[in-house]
């Protein structure tokens, strides 16, 4: 419901949160009326509505809406939306669902890409640590991200040990039998 927010119908919703085994329609209906009482009512208006499509009163914030919204501001304003990044969003979702939707890697992008503008801005600044700060953030998200493992690389520029410990992570990361070098 977080991110359609104009609404989605009950086989939707099932589908996301019971990927793998419908529940009874009984159960579906006592989580629904469970999310419902959990979430309270905007005067007279339940905040997730009732009908052909389930959908969140706009009243309800999200983390990726606040995050969205902080994207859209100023340099502080976007470093504060990665402060919010602590994985990828709704991993914890069937990853056939979320896959299937286009969010793991509209999520992705989104998150990765602001990450990268961050950090470098950071970067141009002269500030190094907020630029390595930022960049793992998005790698939070995209572990496989070299963007972000070149511009931890210019952070730590001059700092061996630094650079031999983001070289070393992105061995841990590479596959295929990549070399990092390559």
């Amino acid at each position: 419901l977080a991110l359609h927010r104009e609404g989605v119908t009950s086989e939707t919703l099932i589908t996301a949160i019971w990927p793998n085994r419908a529940p009874s329609a009984d159960t579906f209906y006592v989580r629904l009326s469970e999310a419902r009482r959990a979430l309270g009512s905007a005067g007279d208006t339940p905040r997730i509505s009732h009908g052909s499509k389930l959908r969140l009163d706009d009243c309800v914030a999200t983390d990726w809406g606040r995050f969205q919204s902080l994207a859209d501001g100023d340099l502080e304003d976007k470093s504060r939306a990665l402060d919010l990044v602590r994985g990828l969003p709704l991993a914890d979702l069937s990853p056939d669902w979320f896959s299937r939707e286009g969010w793991a890697s509209e999520l992705t992008a989104t998150i990765t890409d602001l990450a990268a503008e961050v950090a470098d801005a950071w970067l141009e600044r002269g500030d190094p640590e907020r630029a390595e700060r930022y960049a793992r953030a998005g790698l939070k998200v995209f572990a496989w991200d070299e963007r972000l493992y070149r511009i931890r690389m210019r952070a730590a520029a001059g700092d061996r040990p630094r650079l031999a410990t983001i070289m070393a992570e992105l061995e841990s990361v590479v596959t295929d039998g990549l070399e990092p070098a390559d």
